[in-house]
């Protein structure tokens, strides 16, 4: 049943004084799955496995405390199947409601793979999805 999990999305941007956004948003969502770890510094394709059923999703996000690429799913094909590089301290966030290009995932994701720089990082990564069926 949606709602044991509920997504909340906060978003704004102040530009010239005019503050536009900051009106919370309350998505209701079943099931999630969030990782919060530290990756040593210097490294490469640290694996974390986790499930997420991206055609599901109402909400997704990533932040990293340096900047550092994320890989998603086997890195043993040579082809990952997303590539994000991400900026220290910048969050990527998507939710039900935002356009579907902008997913930054492309597919449902079965491990991530960090490769950081000259230093430790904290990786932050969720998904929540609404699994109930339609009637």
């Amino acid at each position: 049943m949606a709602g044991e999990t509920d997504v909340q999305v906060s978003r704004s941007i102040r530009i010239g004084g005019l503050t536009i956004g900051g009106v919370g948003q309350t998505i209701p969502a079943d099931k999630h799955v969030a990782i919060k770890k530290t990756v040593p510094k210097n490294s490469t394709n640290i694996q974390f496995d986790v499930a997420a059923d991206i055609s599901d999703a109402v909400g997704m996000a990533i932040e990293a405390s340096q900047d550092c690429t994320v890989y998603t799913n086997d890195l043993s094909t040579g082809t990952p199947t997303d590539t994000l590089s991400l900026k220290k301290n910048v969050p990527v966030l998507w939710s039900l409601g935002d356009p579907v290009a902008a997913k930054f995932l492309s597919a449902d994701v079965t491990a991530v793979y960090v490769t950081t720089g000259s230093e430790d990082t904290k990786l932050a990564f969720a998904v929540a999805e609404d699994v109930t069926p339609a009637f």
